[in-house]
């Protein structure tokens, strides 16, 4: 049986270019159910190691999709937690304002 949940670092096929190879690197996040399943795969780094001098650098590649998604996380968040302040002061507000029931 296979897993429900996808969690993997995986490296694609090594290109060389000249005197460098270049691997780039990847991850996948999905879901599994019977019948289909979700998979989101998204870049990682690219290893660039030079044949010559044998030196290796892993260059970190920038996801502006994923920092799109952060930043609309934390803004919902920041909405929510912002709405729920100011219905909890409004509530405050409105029992301080009523008058006291006295009898006489």
């Amino acid at each position: 049986m296979k897993p429900i949940w996808i969690w993997r670092r995986h490296t694609s096929v090594p290109q060389q270019i000249g005197s460098q190879t270049i691997t780039p690197f990847f991850r996948s996040i999905g879901l599994r159910w019977s019948g289909g399943g979700w998979l989101w795969q998204f870049p990682l780094a690219v290893e660039v190691k030079d044949e010559k001098s044998g030196a290796r650098r892993q260059l970190p590649v920038p996801d502006p999709t994923r920092a799109a998604i952060w930043f609309m996380v934390a803004f919902t968040l920041a909405a929510i937690l912002i709405m729920a302040s100011r219905q909890s002061q409004n509530q405050l507000h409105n029992q301080r304002s009523q008058p006291a029931n006295t009898k006489g």
